[in-house]
């Protein structure tokens, strides 16, 4: 089947699942599943081979994702648990002031999401996307639209992640050249989707920061850990997978 068809077939598949999860509100997972037999049908498929094709690719990215989701999940409860959100939130509040916490922590979540893929960074600044909406009283989408969309700007536009690196291996593109053309696209796709576009959104969806899972009214017992402990915590992931990407790049 010609490269073209193949291209227009995905995009219509694309197209077919958010009509079906945003326009019918099913269960994203069904919506998922349906798009994916149709599309296996267009792709001529054989049938019988369609349930292990499902099955195989699932198993393969839950291979890989679980893992992370689930030591990502224990690192968030500990921060929040903690009280390290709570901690890193007030500091950000204090040195930079309230108007400014929503354009530092984007710069922060772009930066994070260049070495890391966009799940491991939604999950590690999540509890602190939380904690600044709770601390600075602001909507949580004025907080978690920057950052949830500088992380995915760069985990779809800029090396090393694997998007970008299997479309420049297919046209034999430079990687210097497309990490800056990457660049060069993200900055402004962030600033105009990120902070600008929150500031109309949020008021069209007041959400306002829910309060940590198994709080309560009392105060937290026990000291508070410092700053540099909590930045340490949420930075650890962040080093370990940029040494390793530094490592492969070398070696």
């Amino acid at each position: 089947m010609p490269s073209a068809v193949l291209l227009v077939l995905a995009l219509a598949a694309i197209a077919l699942l958010l009509l079906l999860v945003i326009g019918l509100r099913m269960s994203a997972f069904m919506a998922l599943m349906t798009v994916s037999v149709l599309l296996a049908i267009a792709t001529r498929v054989p049938l019988t081979s369609i349930a292990d094709t499902m099955t195989t690719g699932m198993g393969n990215a839950l291979g890989s994702v679980a893992t992370v989701v689930a030591l990502g999940a224990m690192l968030g409860s500990l921060i929040e648990r903690a009280d390290g959100a709570d901690t890193l939130a007030r500091r950000f509040v204090r040195v930079l002031g309230e108007h400014r916490v929503a354009i530092a922590v984007t710069i922060v979540a772009f930066l994070v999401g260049i070495p890391i893929f966009f799940e491991v960074a939604f999950i590690v600044l999540a509890p602190i996307v939380f904690a600044l909406a709770r601390v600075t009283r602001t909507r949580l989408l004025s907080i978690a639209l920057p950052v949830g969309t500088a992380a995915l700007t760069v985990h779809v536009a800029v090396p090393p992640h694997p998007g970008p690196l299997i479309a420049i291996n297919a046209v034999k593109a430079d990687l210097g050249l497309a990490l800056g053309l990457g660049l060069l696209v993200a900055v402004p796709t962030v600033v105009i989707s990120g902070p600008i576009a929150a500031r109309f959104m949020a008021r069209w969806v007041p959400i306002e920061a829910p309060e940590p899972l198994g709080a309560s009214d009392e105060e937290h017992e026990g000291p508070r850990p410092a700053f540099a402990t909590s930045i340490m915590v949420v930075l650890l992931p962040v080093g370990l997978m940029l040494l390793r990407t530094v490592v492969e790049t070398l070696v």
